[in-house]
């Protein structure tokens, strides 16, 4: 728009120059001509304020849509930052879940470790010949025993030392579990364990023991059974049968087999993630570059329509300087031949001039010669005139005297008329509220007779004079009501009179 608005300018400019260095010679200097350049210089400067007032629009556009821009690049921004700690969170998730699965291994370790103290528990009370009670629960045989009442001379000493070793190995196995409490070997009821994760040992546990559970209650029995066992198998630790083993080895497994598929599934979702967020970033990465190179493109478009149009700019301002260049030149050559054509015309206005003041001295004293004679018979009518008009002033003068009493007069009676209308609008007035009273209270009394005629039979004549006096006193207001019609129209036609008096 700015484009098109100079070329028409340098156009317009261009085209002026022309018809200047055409008709310079033959224009006439005339307030027409000035007016039309005034014109014109108020039009240009009008639509420089529209020129200057666009520019002023689109500077606030592209403040506004760098604003936006600013906005854009600070979101973007914004969602890196956010992005970077979403992978960091997702980091710190897959390391709390390592650190899970560590516990949960070392949780299972434990609970192997309690099963085999158990199982030890469970032998070393079937060596003391204890009584032993079997109570399964979830995690496998919980194991109390009985110690009978013998009388303190029966109690054999190698018996008690054996029980103690009994109870001490009981409490060294049992310290092994950090955090879990001692095992309590005396007469209670029956503790409940905690729960073994994820179900893997249910069904194991729930096999029933066979050595211990099977067990004489011969202590001697116990012992030659448990030391026959240990020499048919000498690579098992010391109170553990085969079948336990088995059963701490498939525990073992089960408990390997359940943090192996954890572990996997730990590093698959880890994977997963992983890849998740290798695609976002290969997806934002290729979306802002193609954003960049689409904003590269057309800041190269812009900079070549700029480039473009300051060059067409720098070549039509470099014209229009030229060109008013010129056009300064020629303007200072014919102000200096109009000066000069200014001067000999002031010497010849001053020549034309003093002829023709000297005519107009000859004029005017044969007009005075001449018009001498028409000046006194003007002067001889002036007189009668301005005595004429002093004799009708005085006429006026005793004809407004007169006027004035005439009204003065008129003006009394109209005050008398007025009071007098003013007192019989008021007696009306109390009449018309008496008679409104009457009629009120005589169409009460109308309303009670009809009713009472009505009911019992003809008018009495008391009645009817009632009647006739409601009949007579509407007649009298009709009549005091056109009496005061008349007096209104009378005092209104007086003041008609009274305006139409001349003054």
């Amino acid at each position: 728009m700015a484009t098109t608005a100079t070329r028409t300018a340098a156009a317009a400019a261009a085209g002026s120059t022309q018809d200047v260095q055409v008709n310079l010679d033959r224009l006439p200097l005339s307030e027409d001509l000035l007016k039309y350049y005034k014109q014109r210089i108020e039009h240009n400067e009008a639509e420089l304020q529209s020129y200057i007032a666009a520019l002023d629009a689109i500077k606030a556009s592209h403040e506004e849509h760098h604003a936006l821009t600013r906005e854009l690049q600070q979101r973007n921004d914004e969602i890196q930052s956010l992005q970077a700690a979403l992978a960091e969170a997702q980091g710190e998730v897959l390391s709390e879940r390592r650190q899970l699965l560590q516990v949960l291994a070392e949780n299972d370790e434990l609970r192997l470790q309690e099963l085999k103290d158990r199982k030890k528990i469970r032998y070393l009370l079937a060596l003391c010949g204890q009584h032993v009670v079997s109570n399964s629960g979830a995690l496998g045989p919980d194991v109390m025993y009985f110690k009978p009442a013998v009388e303190p001379k029966l109690v054999r000493p190698r018996a008690k030392s054996g029980a103690a070793t009994a109870t001490a190995s009981a409490k060294r196995s049992a310290g092994k579990l950090p955090g879990k409490p001692a095992v309590a070997w005396a007469p209670s009821p029956t503790p409940t364990p905690p729960p073994l994760p994820r179900k893997m040992a249910q069904a194991e546990l729930e096999k029933p023991a066979h050595a211990p559970e099977t067990a004489a209650t011969d202590p001697d029995d116990v012992r030659a059974a448990e030391a026959a066992t240990e020499a048919a198998q000498p690579g098992h630790e010391p109170g553990m049968t085969l079948a336990d083993e088995n059963a701490v080895l498939r525990l073992q497994v089960q408990a390997l087999r359940a943090q192996l598929a954890e572990q996997r599934q730990l590093h698959d979702d880890a994977a997963r993630a992983w890849r998740h967020e290798a695609q976002a970033r290969h997806d934002e990465h290729a979306l802002r570059t193609r954003a960049d190179a689409d904003k590269m493109q057309h800041l190269g478009d812009q900079v070549a329509q700029l480039q473009a149009f300051l060059r067409d700019n720098t070549r039509e301002v470099l014209a229009i300087r030229r060109a008013y260049l010129i056009n300064e030149r020629r303007l200072k050559e014919e102000r200096v031949v109009l000066v000069d054509e200014v001067t000999q015309l002031r010497a010849k206005y001053a020549e034309l001039r003093s002829r023709s003041e000297q005519v107009e001295k000859l004029v005017e004293t044969r007009i005075t010669r001449r018009n001498e004679g028409l000046l006194h018979e003007l002067r001889s009518q002036l007189a009668k005139y301005e005595e004429e008009l002093r004799r009708s002033k005085l006429d006026g003068e005793q004809r407004e005297a007169g006027n004035k009493k005439k009204i003065e007069v008129l003006q009394s009676k109209l005050d008398a008329l007025r009071n007098s209308y003013k007192a019989l609008k008021k007696r009306r007035d109390f009449e018309i509220e008496g008679f409104t009273n009457d009629i009120l209270m005589l169409r009460k009394q109308v309303r009670s007779l009809e009713a009472h005629i009505i009911k019992y039979g003809p008018l009495q004549d008391q009645e009817m004079a009632v009647l006739d006096v409601v009949k007579k006193t509407a007649g009298k207001a009709q009549r005091i009501q056109d009496e005061m019609v008349g007096l209104k129209r009378k005092i209104q036609g007086m003041e008609a009179d009274l305006h139409s008096i001349p003054i």
